[in-house]
């Protein structure tokens, strides 16, 4: 391996490379699934995955020139092919899975503390979105408020004139109704969208990378060959929020339940900061799970649903066991049980 983590390769032929036991078709192979997942909806969530298992094995230079090379194809397409406008934000969802991806390999490639690598490019992460807003609303002559409001009104109205829609809407009925009310009325959604754009955007980037790092290094046996990291999943799950965050979560409650009396913005305030702490509990409520199942000694198909189903329709009860394992330590309860029923046994 060479200092830029990139692996040294040799050219067989004009049409492929070999990096150890890598071609360059597995290369392709790894950029067509995050293609793949970038372009079904909430699949797009897993589309970093695939990536940062590029950016591990190749390095940045062949995973970076490729995943540009599929960039610029697709908005060259979007602009030349009519009725192609949807690979524009196919080849937008593509770019935000590498970037996720890169950084989330950047924490095994630095051979960073997990939790330690998770806070930092998250955060890292976080402060490039914001710079960007930044330099778009000093650049632009229009108000970064009047951009979205310009965006969602137009949106809108496209979407009004789609025969899909209109079918939808002259069919009647409550569903109708409430699409109607949401589409004629850009500007209480794009309200909406500003209230809750911090909390979006905080757990959005921390929950991607989060799961990205957790199933890349669940599946630590495809790339253990080319990097010698010495921490493993457990080290990840592991995580523990500082004692002193209780206290601005219970700030953030107290400000929902009586913002009427403090400030009309009291109360959104309140969730955006409530929510946005909550993320950091849902990883610790998660390794008291992960403790959990193997206490109960869980394995294959059975642990794997149950952590799927626990990830994305449990994720408030973990949270909330996140919050009292400040005060019960499960974790370390179940270790204690764990053993003592062993010595029993």
């Amino acid at each position: 391996m060479n200092r830029g983590g990139d692996y040294k390769h040799s050219v067989k032929g004009n049409t492929e490379f070999i990096v150890g036991k890598l071609t360059f078709g597995k290369l392709i192979f790894l950029s067509i699934v995050t293609l793949a997942l970038s372009s079904f909806g909430p699949l797009s969530l897993f589309a970093p995955i695939p990536m940062a298992i590029s950016f591990l094995l190749y390095g940045v230079k062949y995973t970076g020139s490729l995943s540009a090379l599929i960039m610029v194809a697709m908005v060259t397409a979007s602009k030349l092919i009519p009725g192609a406008d949807f690979l524009l934000s196919q080849a937008s969802v593509y770019f935000v899975a590498s970037v996720f991806g890169f950084f989330a390999s950047r924490v095994i490639v630095k051979r960073q503390e997990p939790v330690k690598g998770l806070i930092q490019w998250s955060s890292a992460l976080l402060l490039l979105i914001a710079g960007g807003v930044i330099v778009l609303s000093i650049a632009s002559e229009f108000t970064l408020v009047n951009q979205i409001e310009t965006f969602v009104t137009k949106s809108f109205e496209e979407a009004l004139q789609r025969p899909e829609v209109k079918e939808r809407l002259d069919a009647g009925g409550q569903e109708a109704r409430a699409l109607s009310s949401i589409l004629n009325d850009p500007q209480m959604v794009v309200k909406t969208l500003l209230e809750w754009s911090f909390t979006a955007m905080f757990v959005g980037v921390f929950f991607s990378m989060w799961l990205t790092l957790y199933l890349v290094l669940r599946n630590v046996v495809i790339w253990k060959e080319t990097h010698n990291y010495p921490y493993t999943l457990k080290d990840f799950v592991s995580f523990k929020a500082p004692d002193f965050m209780i206290y601005g979560l219970l700030a953030g409650m107290v400000m929902i339940v009586a913002g009427e009396y403090i400030h009309p913005l009291a109360e959104v305030i309140g969730f955006n900061i409530t929510y946005s702490l909550g993320v950091f509990y849902f990883f610790q409520g998660f390794g008291v799970f992960m403790a959990s199942l193997d206490w109960l000694g869980f394995r294959g198909f059975l642990r794997t649903a149950l952590t799927v189903f626990t990830i994305f329709l449990g994720y408030k009860m973990i949270a909330l066991v996140g919050v009292l394992d400040l005060f019960f330590d499960f974790e370390t309860k179940l270790k204690k049980k764990s053993r003592s029923e062993g010595d029993i046994l």
